[in-house]
């Protein structure tokens, strides 16, 4: 599992909500460091600092690790904590942010929440990639990955929200909370 917080003019975003889901994750898997959450925010903290960037894309990390015996037992397996920090970068050029970017709504279908647990922040994008490369071949510059019952659920690597009349709406389940 994982999770990444932005840093903004030296700060933090929302560091405490990141540390929530990265944690929760954890505990989800059945997973463990060698750290609490007191110390995973110095590390997140350093990494900043020794960066130098006052706009940041910071992210920690646990693998599940391998078994010392090489047993496919998850119960055995080392898990293991990085954390590093690079300069930020959006997931759209300058150009798509200021238009906007075209959107396809792909044919793949989203993993179910029965089968991925949506709240647990995973690298398993298999399903959000197929739907990328859906919306490249339709000329498009990203997707929309609708869920099993035809609903919009997310894009890769970002949540959907409408505005209408006045209210703000966005899936409420089978997604990433964000």
């Amino acid at each position: 599992t994982y999770d990444t917080v932005h840093v903004w003019d030296g700060s933090f975003f929302r560091l405490d909500l990141h540390l929530d889901r990265f944690f929760g994750g954890l505990e989800k898997l059945r997973m463990t460091i060698p750290f609490d959450r007191e110390a995973v925010t110095e590390i997140l903290h350093n990494c900043v600092a020794l960066s130098g960037h006052r706009a940041a894309y910071v992210e920690m990390l646990c693998t599940r690790g391998a078994s010392p015996t090489f047993s496919r037992d998850p119960r055995q397996a080392v898990n293991r904590f990085m954390a590093f920090a690079v300069p930020f970068g959006s997931v759209a050029n300058a150009e798509q942010l200021r238009r906007g970017l075209h959107v396809a709504i792909s044919d793949k279908v989203r993993i179910p929440p029965a089968s991925v647990d949506p709240s647990i922040k995973n690298y398993h994008w298999l399903d959000l990639v197929r739907g990328l490369y859906d919306a490249y071949d339709r000329g498009a510059e990203t997707a929309l990955i609708l869920d099993f019952n035809g609903n919009v659920a997310e894009g890769p690597g970002f949540n959907v929200f409408l505005v209408k009349d006045g209210k703000l709406s966005t899936p409420g389940v089978g997604v990433l909370p964000g």
